[in-house]
């Protein structure tokens, strides 16, 4: 979670670069008697979305986290980013979000600013059925970037990022500029509750040439630190 809201932040602010633009700190809190529901979020930054997009035609790009207030209470934090010289409306006055009340404030650093609550310790019990956050309107080859960035790591090991990847069923990834495809060497163990190394089995993977390009079969988590050093 941490890795993908600090990186799809940091990829929206290289988005918009050096042109014009403005960026916005959100804080979304729920008033007494009101119940968190899956669907306030991606109601409101739709509505977010139709003002930038619709009513003033301006390329637009957000992140939001999920927190708790020392109550247990769920808010929202979201940074988004507007092209242009704009001011945001009064998200109160215009019902963007009905279910408590909102702060807005420039931003002069969004990616410290979402670092800055990551840093917070959790507390409390999330509601069930709840993300911890999620991002918007990022171009292609940076949801390609973040995308990678959230593999796994034995992944990026053999992916450059510069290629894509598409993860497929049943814990598939591909390689989206060779199209040779992986599956994890880790298993999960129901009897020690943790993943093992279980090795590259021919069925782990799916493209031609690999065993020369691992200079043999990998089978133990020790020939695979020697080849790729340690984790």
């Amino acid at each position: 979670m941490k890795q993908g809201v600090i990186t799809s932040a940091r990829l929206a602010a290289e988005q918009f670069g050096d042109d014009v633009h403005a960026s916005f700190f959100l804080t979304l809190t729920y008033r007494p008697g009101v119940a968190w529901a899956p669907d306030h979020i991606s109601l409101f930054v739709r509505k977010l979305r139709q003002w930038a997009e619709r009513s003033l035609g301006r390329d637009f790009a957000y992140v939001w986290k999920l927190e708790l207030t020392k109550a247990g209470n769920p808010h929202y934090h979201v940074v988004c980013w507007v092209s242009g010289v704009v001011f945001m409306p009064k998200l109160d006055d215009e019902g963007f979000w009905p279910h408590g009340m909102t702060r807005v404030e420039r931003a002069r650093n969004p990616v410290g600013y979402m670092a800055k609550y990551l840093g917070k310790e959790e507390i409390g019990v999330l509601p069930p059925g709840a993300r911890l956050w999620g991002f918007g309107g990022l171009t292609g080859e940076r949801r390609g970037e973040l995308r990678w960035w959230r593999a796994p790591r034995w992944l990026r090991k053999f992916v450059p990022v510069e290629h894509g990847l598409r993860r497929l069923k049943r814990g598939w990834w591909q390689d989206l500029t060779t199209n040779y495809s992986y599956r994890s060497p880790y298993e999960w163990d129901w009897i020690t509750e943790r993943f093992v190394f279980v090795g590259w089995q021919r069925e782990r993977f799916d493209m031609s040439g690999l065993v020369a390009r691992l200079k043999g079969m990998l089978t133990t988590e020790e020939e695979w630190s020697a080849c790729y050093g340690s984790w």
